[in-house]
């Protein structure tokens, strides 16, 4: 699409005695000009036409312009196949043509923002201009007003209370076709005075997921969410994205290319029925034959990121997208280990990576992780730091690092949203989840295994799906002979919280063995042995020891 670079006065407008605030002609990058009012065209190159710098609209230029366009006329999009009826109920308008008043020099498609009380406010209008206007310099559509944030169009339409269907098309034109199509199916029976929820996406399949996540709230009083999207390559991408984030949601497969190309080849009857019966679940997996992972079969094995301590590294081929257990007793420094794991990922992968700290506070997770990357224990209040140092710091990793703040509240139904918003939506490649033992805390033991093989299960299906890492944390049973794990207890497999689904759904487990005996040299208490003690895909067994420094908080592997 051509991009818009300023915009300047109508002489068409301005003849008329209109355009007063002098900005209704839209100037393009590829020479076009286009009036979003009377639909004058020119080439502003050719014509030599200063350009003005084009500036954010003031609130009293955004009101000016919002009631210039609500004052336009409302009137069936006739070269569309869309009624005059439904314009009305969207809230559509049209620009008149300037020589043929018969004719529709533009359409006017309304955006909407939700404020925080839930209220929609008109913000901005689609300008779509007819096929029998377009030229090569102008694009079919552009946006005029604050439309950057808009929800999706029609939201404002959808009950405030749960409904049955939602349709999501993929342009606004094909959201009023599909409502054409379904109120005309239904004249005459008993749900003739039923109204379709209908709405589209404001900005098109590349940000799909963002406009859906946006307009989350709303969406979940759907019984049943139907994607109505083009039938081409974008659309089946899109779709594939929304199913990600949404698991629930059905779609229709076009004959055509999309809702208004069926309207107006007639096929209006068709559309409406596989919208409304023949929206199919969205399947992922499913049965395959082998020619079709061929790629799969044939692809070379990678490496995985690393670890921080080399051993670990050689003996699981690096951090894939699996099930990574670590396992340790109270205060034997598995949060520390975390701590350095996603430092190491922040500074040396440049990868995204969500956080779920539930023993903690978000802030007080940030603070311990910035520390590790400036070998600085910042939570001890004896530290000296330079405050704008750690606040540079801080900015450097903005954008890449993500904490879940959980507020006390732990619900597994609400952190796997969370997780699945954190890695299709802010694309996160790794999730370090501490504790996963906090999870069922309130819960008896045969409650608390029972939770942690639908918890454990849940992850392992989402790692598949979505592609990620997914590294926990948990607690450990007091051994049931010898020392305890805070005197150098060995760590077997057994012993975790929920052992049977953690050891059914993890691909490694790695053991945390440590002595705090207050007798011993702090060499000796500051030192941990870290042991594979679970490797799914290879077999492999191993460990190696890995040093504390109490004065950087650095964990550092020892080599013999």
């Amino acid at each position: 699409m051509s991009k818009i670079i300023g915009d300047t006065g109508c002489p068409r407008c301005i003849e008329n005695g209109g355009d007063r605030t002098e900005n209704h002609l839209m100037m393009f990058e590829d020479g076009g000009a286009y009036c979003n009012r009377c639909g004058y065209t020119t080439n502003w190159k050719e014509q030599k036409i200063p350009v003005k710098e084009r500036k954010e609209l003031t609130d009293d230029e955004l009101r000016e312009l919002l009631d210039e366009f609500t004052s336009c006329t409302v009137r069936a999009f006739s070269d569309r196949g869309i009624s005059e009826q439904t314009v009305q109920r969207f809230g559509c308008r049209v620009g008149v043509h300037p020589s043929d008043r018969t004719k529709i020099g533009n359409y006017l498609l309304p955006f909407h923002n939700r404020g925080d009380d839930g209220t929609y406010s008109l913000t901005g209008y689609k300008v779509g201009i007819p096929k029998d206007q377009r030229k090569p310099d102008l694009p079919k559509y552009f946006n005029r007003g604050r439309v950057k944030d808009a929800v999706l169009f029609g939201e404002e339409l959808l009950p405030n209370q749960p409904f049955k269907k939602l349709f999501i098309t993929e342009s606004p034109m094909d959201a009023l076709a599909l409502y054409e199509a379904i109120k005309a199916s239904n004249k005459g029976t008993k749900w003739a005075d039923l109204e379709p929820n209908v709405v589209a996406l404001p900005h098109g399949t590349g940000s799909a997921v963002d406009s859906i996540n946006r307009s989350a709230k709303k969406l979940k009083l759907a019984e049943e969410i139907i994607l109505v999207f083009d039938n081409d390559k974008a659309g089946h991408e899109a779709v594939e994205k929304v199913k990600a984030l949404i698991p629930t949601v059905k779609a229709v497969q076009l004959p055509m290319k999309d809702c208004n190309d069926m309207l107006l080849a007639g096929k209006g009857k068709e559309l409406a029925k596989l919208a409304m019966w023949g929206a199919e679940a969205v399947k992922v997996d499913g049965v395959v034959d082998i020619s079709e992972i061929e790629d799969d079969i044939v692809k070379k094995p990678v490496w995985g990121s690393p670890y921080p301590w080399p051993t670990l590294t050689q003996l699981t081929y690096g951090i894939r997208n699996e099930v990574i257990g670590f396992a340790g007793g109270v205060g034997c420094g598995k949060t520390a280990f975390r701590d350095q794991m996603i430092a190491n990922d922040l500074l040396d992968e440049n990868q995204t990576i969500g956080l779920f700290p539930l023993e903690e506070t978000a802030g007080r997770a940030g603070k311990a992780i910035i520390g590790k990357m400036k070998h600085l224990l910042l939570h001890k209040p004896d530290v000296e730091y330079d405050e704008e140092e750690i606040r540079n710091e801080v900015k450097k990793h903005a954008g890449k690092l993500k904490l879940y703040n959980h507020k006390g509240v732990k619900d597994w139904e609400d952190i796997k949203k969370a997780i699945r918003h954190m890695v299709v939506v802010e694309g996160c490649t790794k999730i370090y989840f501490d504790n996963m033992t906090a999870l069922v805390a309130h819960l008896n033991s045969s409650e608390a295994n029972d939770m942690l093989n639908t918890i454990m299960s849940d992850v392992s299906s989402m790692t598949h799906e979505l592609g990620f890492a997914f590294i926990y944390f948990a607690h450990l049973n007091p051994p049931k002979t010898g020392p305890s794990h805070e005197r150098g207890g060995k760590v077997l497999e057994s012993q975790l919280t929920g052992s049977r689904a953690m050891i059914k759904w993890s691909n490694y487990i790695i053991g945390l063995e440590r002595n705090k005996d207050p007798d011993l040299p702090d060499y000796e208490r500051n030192t941990t042995t870290v042991v594979l003690l679970k490797d799914r895909e290879f077999g492999n067994v191993g460990k190696f020891r890995v040093f504390y420094n109490a004065e950087t908080g650095d964990l550092v592997e020892m080599f013999q």
